[in-house]
C-alpha cells in the first residue's frame, strides 16, 4: 500500500495548481486559435508560452481579440502567486499554534532551549583534564575534529585489536542446551587470541596457535590489563567529582558531535574484561572496583538523547557480564553484592524514553528550520545533507532567480506542513511512552510495548516516515535492557542464598527472604520467572520469556538484526560448574 500523497500538499497546492493548469491550457488554446486565424497556426502550436513579443504584435494589431492569451497568462500568474501566498499562510500558522502550544507546556521547542548548566570546573567530571579530551572533541568545526587526535592519544590503553577470532557456533550448536546471554569468559579469550594474533605477521596467521587454556589467556590479556590501569587512578579522580555535564553542542541540531559516546563505551567493555580478568585471578577486590567503575561510567552516560541512552544500555549489558563473571566465581560477600543491587536499582530505562523523544524533536526542529525559512535552492540543497542527494538546482543565476520566484513559497509550506505532521507524530509517540511507563508497574511489559509499525507514519508525511520509523526498537532495546537488570538482581539474590546456605535454592521463593518485590516474577508477562536448579544446587538457570511473550526453552535470538516477530528471544542466565570456562575458538576465514 502506498502513501497516500494528496493529504501530504500544501494547503490549497491541488485546487490552485489545478485552475493554474487550466488557465495555462486556455491560453495556449486561444493562442492556437488565433494563429490559426492568421495562418501561423505551428508557430503558435509551438511557441505560446516563450514568444512574448509575438503576443505584445497581436496585441498591437488585433486589440479586440489579442488580449485574452496573455489575460489568461497573467491570471495563472496571479492565482499561482496567491496561491502560494496562502498556502504558506496557512501551513506556518498551524504550525506556530503547535509550537505555541508546547511552549505554553513548558516543553523543549528548540535544541538551545534544553537545560543549559554552567558547571563548576573544579566539580564537573567533564573538566576533570583525564576527561577533558572528550569534551573539547565536542565543539563544531575544526576544533573539534583536531582533537579527535588527542582522543586518540589519550584512550588509546582501551582500544582492542581487530578481531580475528570467533567462537566456535558448531560446536556450541551441538549442545541441546541454550546460549546463556552473558559468555563472559568466551569475551575474555577471544580478547586473548586476539591480543595474541595481533603480534603476527599476514602470512604467520594461517599457521598461528590459539589460546590452549585459561592460564595462557590470562598471561595473554595481562600487559593489556596493565596498560588500562596506568589511567585508573585519573578515571577514578575524574567519576568522584559530583557535576555531570557535558557541552553538548546543542544549536548544531541533529549535526551535533557525540565524540563521548564511543569511548565511554570502550571504557565500560574494559572494565568488564577488568573484572572478568579479576575474577579468573581470585582478586575480589580489584574486581569489585572495576565493576563499581564500569557502573559509574554507565550513570555518566546518562543524557535523555535517544543514541545516548542506547549507548548507555549498551554500557550497562557488558557491565553485567562482568558481574556475571563474579558470580560464576563466587567472589564477593554478601554486603559487596547488595551494594551492586543497590546500583543496578537505580536504573530506570523505561521512565527516560519520552524525555528522549522531547529531545530528539528538539533537535529536529533547529535541524529542520533553515530548510522551512530558505529559498527553494537553498532548501533543497539542506535538505539533501539531510537525507541524501537531490537533483541539484540550476546553476545558473538567472534560472535560480526564476524557480526560487515560482516554487519557494510553495516549498516552504509543503516543508512546514511535513514538519507539523511530524510534531503530531512526535506528541502521539511521547504519550505512548508516558502511557507505557506509567503501566509498566501494573501490567506485562509484552502489553506496554508501543506499536509504532511502518503504517503509522503512512500520513505524517516526509520527515516522520524519515526520522521515526526505527523508534520503536528503541523502546523495545529498553524493555530488554531493564528486563536483564530484574533477571541480574534475582541473580544476586540467588547468590546470597548460595552465601547462606551453601547452595542455591530449589524453588525462587526462597528469595522472599531477602525482601526484594516480586524477585521470582518476569516483567515481561508478570508470571514466575523461569528457574531451575542444576548440579544440586552448584548452578541454575534463568530466564524472561522476552517480548514475544511465550517461553522458547531459553532460546534467545541468535541475530538479534532480523528482529523477526517469531523468533526466540527468550534471555537467559545460566551459571554451571559443568560448562568448561575456555569456549571453542576458530579463526576467521
Amino acid at each position: 500500500m502506498s502513501t497516500p500523497w494528496l493529504p501530504l500538499l500544501p494547503y490549497g497546492l491541488p485546487w490552485v495548481a489545478l485552475g493554474t493548469s487550466l488557465l495555462v491550457l486556455a491560453a495556449w488554446l486561444l493562442s492556437i486559435l488565433m494563429a490559426r486565424h492568421q495562418r501561423r497556426r505551428w508557430f503558435w502550436l509551438f511557441f505560446p508560452l516563450t514568444h512574448p513579443l509575438a503576443l505584445l504584435n497581436d496585441l498591437v494589431r488585433w486589440r479586440k481579440k489579442a488580449w485574452l492569451p496573455p489575460a489568461c497568462y497573467i491570471l495563472a500568474w496571479i492565482l499561482w502567486s496567491w496561491g502560494g501566498f496562502r498556502a504558506h499562510q496557512h501551513e506556518f500558522e498551524r504550525m506556530h499554534r503547535v509550537l505555541a502550544q508546547l511552549k505554553y507546556e513548558a516543553q523543549p521547542i528548540r535544541a538551545p532551549d534544553l537545560a543549559r548548566i554552567s558547571p563548576d570546573p573544579q566539580r564537573n567530571r567533564w573538566d576533570h583534564p583525564y576527561l577533558k579530551p572528550l569534551a573539547e572533541a565536542a565543539n563544531p568545526g575544526e576544533d573539534g575534529s583536531k582533537t579527535q587526535e588527542a582522543i586518540d592519544r589519550s584512550y588509546a590503553a582501551y582500544q582492542r585489536p581487530r578481531s580475528r577470532v570467533i567462537l566456535n557456533e558448531e560446536a556450541y550448536e551441538s549442545s541441546e542446551r541454550p546460549l546463556s546471554t552473558y559468555q563472559p569468559f568466551s569475551k575474555y579469550a577471544l580478547l586473548a587470541a586476539d591480543l595474541n594474533l595481533a603480534k603476527e605477521t599476514a602470512e604467520a596467521l594461517a599457521t598461528a596457535t590459539l589460546p590452549r587454556d585459561l592460564d595462557h589467556c590470562i598471561s595473554l590479556v595481562q600487559p593489556w590489563i596493565d596498560g588500562i590501569e596506568k589511567g585508573m587512578p585519573s578515571l577514578q579522580e575524574a567519576l568522584e567529582r559530583p557535576e555531570n555535564h557535558y557541552p553538548y553542542a546543542w544549536e548544531e541540531g541533529f549535526a551535533m558531535l557525540l565524540p563521548q559516546l564511543s569511548t565511554l563505551r570502550n571504557m565500560a567493555t574494559a572494565q568488564s574484561l577488568k573484572t572478568t580478568h579479576h575474577a579468573l585471578l581470585g582478586e575480589a577486590e580489584a574486581a569489585y572496583r572495576s565493576t563499581l567503575l564500569g557502573m559509574e561510567l554507565c550513570a555518566t552516560q546518562s543524557m535523555d538523547l535517544i543514541i545516548s541512552r542506547l549507548v548507555q544500555a549498551a554500557m550497562l549489558q557488558v557491565t553485567l557480564e562482568g558481574i556475571h563473571a563474579a558470580q560464576q566465581q563466587h567472589l564477593w560477600d554478601a554486603n559487596a553484592w547488595e551494594a551492586i543491587d543497590g546500583q543496578l536499582e537505580s536504573f530506570d530505562f523505561l521512565s527516560h524514553a519520552a524525555a528522549c523523544i522531547r529531545t530528539e524533536r528538539a533537535f529536529g526542529q533547529t535541524s529542520i528550520e533553515p530548510i522551512l525559512n530558505s529559498v527553494f535552492s537553498k532548501g533543497a540543497q539542506t535538505f539533501a545533507q539531510l537525507t541524501g542527494p537531490l537533483p541539484n538546482p540550476p546553476e545558473q543565476a538567472w534560472a535560480r532567480v526564476i524557480t526560487d520566484g515560482i516554487f519557494t513559497q510553495y516549498v516552504q509550506a509543503f516543508f512546514c506542513k511535513q514538519w507539523r505532521l511530524c510534531l503530531e507524530a512526535y506528541e502521539s509517540m511521547i504519550e505512548d511512552l508516558e502511557g507505557s511507563a506509567a503501566h509498566a508497574s501494573s501490567l506485562p511489559w509484552v502489553k506496554c510495548r508501543v506499536d509504532w509499525q511502518e503504517e503509522t507514519y503512512r500520513d505524517k508525511g516526509l520527515f516522520a516516515n524519515l526520522l521515526l520509523p526505527a523508534l520503536h526498537l528503541f523502546h523495545d532495546n529498553l524493555l530488554k535492557t531493564q528486563t536483564q537488570i530484574r533477571l541480574m538482581r534475582t541473580c544476586i539474590l540467588l547468590e546470597r542464598h548460595y552465601l547462606d546456605q551453601g547452595a542455591y535454592p530449589s524453588d525462587l521463593m526462597a528469595l522472599m527472604a531477602y525482601d526484594l518485590t516480586d524477585p521470582m516474577l518476569d516483567p515481561m508477562t508478570l508470571e514466575p520467572l523461569h528457574y531451575q536448579v542444576l548440579g544440586e544446587g552448584a548452578g541454575f538457570e534463568l530466564y524472561s520469556v522476552g517480548l514475544n511473550g511465550k517461553d522458547d526453552q531459553g532460546m534467545g535470538q541468535k541475530n538479534q538484526a532480523k528482529q523477526e516477530s517469531n523468533a526466540s528471544d527468550d534471555m537467559l542466565i545460566r551459571l554451571s560448574p559443568e560448562e568448561p570456562l575456555l569456549p571453542p575458538l576458530s579463526l576467521l576465514p
